[in-house]
């Protein structure tokens, strides 16, 4: 009898433990895919995209890249205590333009003071000490049609 209940303990913690891992469940986990900067605030001042430029979360595994209005960045992510927190995050040097420099500093300033992660379906946010930063999962572009294209070769030698 004490065989059975060992054998059926043994059973549900397996069954039990392959569910955890499946689903996952830690900050970096809800993190995985692709994002696109929705909205945030911080300090009290909102931060606001800017039609036509794209602010952008990737995240794959503890390595982050995206683009950041007109730079682009990378780095990683590590599990704290109580959440998470960026590192070692650089950018491209391109030179903006304000409005967009503008954009990008605040979006890098926030990003890399993100503390904890709300994973809400399609939307993610990062939050922090005085600072939200809101996303939504990217979805795939659709492909362009190859059909109806007129296609023109241009061969120069030499």
């Amino acid at each position: 009898m004490i065989t059975a209940v060992r054998l059926a303990l043994a059973f549900v913690l397996l069954i039990g433990s392959a569910a955890c891992s499946a689903i996952g469940g830690g900050p970096i986990d809800a993190m995985q895919g692709e994002w696109v900067f929705t909205d945030g605030i911080a300090g009290g001042a909102p931060i606001s995209p800017i039609d036509g430029v794209r602010v952008t979360l990737k995240v794959d595994g503890t390595e982050v890249s995206g683009t950041a209005a007109c730079n682009g960045f990378s780095g990683s992510v590590e599990a704290t205590a109580t959440g998470i927190r960026f590192r070692d995050l650089f950018q491209t040097l391109i030179g903006c333009d304000q409005p967009i420099a503008a954009l990008e500093a605040a979006f890098m300033e926030a990003l890399q003071a993100a503390e904890v992660v709300d994973r809400q379906g399609d939307t993610l946010t990062l939050r922090g000490t005085d600072l939200e930063l809101r996303f939504v999962r990217r979805q795939p572009e659709a492909d362009a049609p190859l059909t109806g294209t007129t296609w023109t070769l241009d061969y120069r030698a030499g």
